[in-house]
């Protein structure tokens, strides 16, 4: 989160975070940031889980979720995971997110 946030150059104000994340932390202001602009909204029982690892395809709904924060239009992709060999197991709600990363890392080749 802490590079999501350093490298679209995030701001918000927030007044709060998740109770796992303490103002100590080093990645307190970036976690903070993405949950006032909806980046995250934390795992189950209102954690942010800091420590867990994340997924593949939880880190490209972030990035989705960013982008759209600062407002980068890119054309909705279509849904079509058959080109990854773990394209099946890619949950509903992070199959646009994972395609366009795709289209981008594409791009970037």
């Amino acid at each position: 989160m802490v590079m999501l946030v350093r490298a679209l150059n995030l701001q918000a104000d927030f007044s709060g975070n998740f109770p796992d994340v303490k103002e100590r932390d080093y990645y307190y202001d970036a976690v903070g940031i993405a949950k006032a602009l909806g980046i995250t909204s934390g795992k189950a029982g209102g954690l942010f889980g800091p420590k867990d690892y994340i997924t593949r395809q939880d880190m490209v709904v972030f990035m989705d979720k960013a982008l759209k924060a600062v407002e980068l239009k890119l054309a909705e992709p279509a849904t079509d995971l058959s080109q990854f060999t773990d394209g099946a197991s890619v949950s509903s709600y992070a199959q646009a997110a994972v395609v366009l990363n795709r289209l981008l890392d594409q791009l970037s080749e």
